[in-house]
């Protein structure tokens, strides 16, 4: 909700559906979504992964962070 609260921010980049041709779609920026299976503690408190920038980075290399905790691979 801090990243975008209102659902404004989107980014355009290749369809990561697993039966898809790759054609260019427009993805909600949502931080937690992608990752929200994995999670870190802080403290005693469990928090979400949450991605990065280059997670929606069409140009981005398989050696970078997608996420926080570096779980997610490349789409």
């Amino acid at each position: 909700m801090l990243v975008d609260p209102l659902g404004h921010r989107f980014v355009q980049g290749p369809d990561m559906a697993p039966m898809s041709d790759g054609h260019l779609v427009s993805n909600i920026v949502e931080v937690g979504v992608p990752c929200e299976i994995y999670f870190h503690s802080i403290g005693n408190v469990r928090a979400s992964d949450f991605v990065t920038v280059e997670y929606y980075n069409a140009n981005a290399s398989k050696n970078d962070a997608f996420d926080f905790l570096r779980l997610l691979p490349k789409a």
